[in-house]
Formats: structure tokens, sequence, C-alpha cells
């Protein structure tokens, strides 16, 4: 299946793409039926690429395809799309550090439960249990990931 991309029409990510795919009836009309209703709509000024799918990185945008998962950090370099890796590296801890915050969360009412028995060793454990998610952002080393593949691999231990 075939998409267009284009430069998100947005002055804060302008080197950001986003991605159309047409209906069946839409793309029945042809391309450039497409490319103009998408410049009508005020999204495509100049630069767009109409490319097969399957030559995304990871291939076709599915929501089984985690590598939808770095779609924010795509960018249209040498006549391809190539994720920008320092963005991807921020896109992976930002959801790193949403997975952890559910996991502190979690550990609030083990906590108080601990503190209203008394139980200093429990409070002591989960204390600890907590300082080791709050430093995975310290801990966890991204820059060596060269590749979506390699990057999408590196999660934290502590939230498997």
């Amino acid at each position: 299946m075939k998409c267009i991309l284009y430069p998100k029409p947005y002055p804060d990510q302008p080197d950001n793409l986003s991605r159309w795919t047409p209906a069946p009836e839409s793309e029945a009309k042809g391309w450039d039926w497409c490319v103009e209703h998408l410049r009508r709509a005020g999204l495509i000024h100049d630069d767009y690429w109409i490319v097969d799918e399957t030559d995304l990185p990871g291939g076709a945008i599915s929501v089984e395809n985690d590598h939808n998962y770095f779609f924010d950090a795509w960018e249209w370099k040498d006549e391809k799309v190539q994720p920008n890796m320092p963005k991807a590296r921020v896109i992976h801890m930002d959801r790193i550090r949403s997975k952890r915050d559910a996991a502190l969360a979690a550990l609030d009412v083990p906590f108080m439960r601990a503190v209203e028995a008394g139980d200093t060793d429990e409070q002591e454990r989960i204390a600890a249990e907590k300082q080791v998610l709050r430093d995975i952002p310290q801990t966890l080393d991204l820059d060596g990931c060269a590749t979506p593949e390699a990057l999408g691999a590196a999660w934290p231990e502590e939230l498997r």
C-alpha cells in the first residue's frame, strides 16, 4: 500500500513528517487527485513524497508494527525516510518514564499499608524498589542504540 508523506505544516516541527494513506475510494481517483485534495486542505505546500509503506523504516505502519513507535522521529533525508535517532531516544525515554511512573504509583498503596501496619522492613523494601524505578532515566544508557530496532529492545528489566 502506498502513502503520501509530507513535512508537518507546523513551524515548531519543521523536520517531522505527516503521513496520509488514502481511503480506497480516494486512491481510485488517482494520486494526482489525492495530492490536490491535500493541497486544498492546506496540508501540502511544496514537498511531498509518494512511497510504498513497505519501504518505510520497519515496513508498513500498523497497530501490530512497533516501528510506528518512532514515527515522530522520522525525517526525509537523502530521498528516503530515515529515523532521527536523537529524537527516537527522547520518544523512547518518555515512554519508559510513563511506564515507570505507573509502576511508582502502583507502589503507593502497599507503602501506605506498610506504614499503617508499622512494618518498617516492608517500608524500606518498597522505598528501595521505588528508588530503583526513579533512577531508571539516569542508569539506562540509550546512546549506544544506533537503530530503532536496537532502541526498541532497550527496556529496563525493572519494567518488564
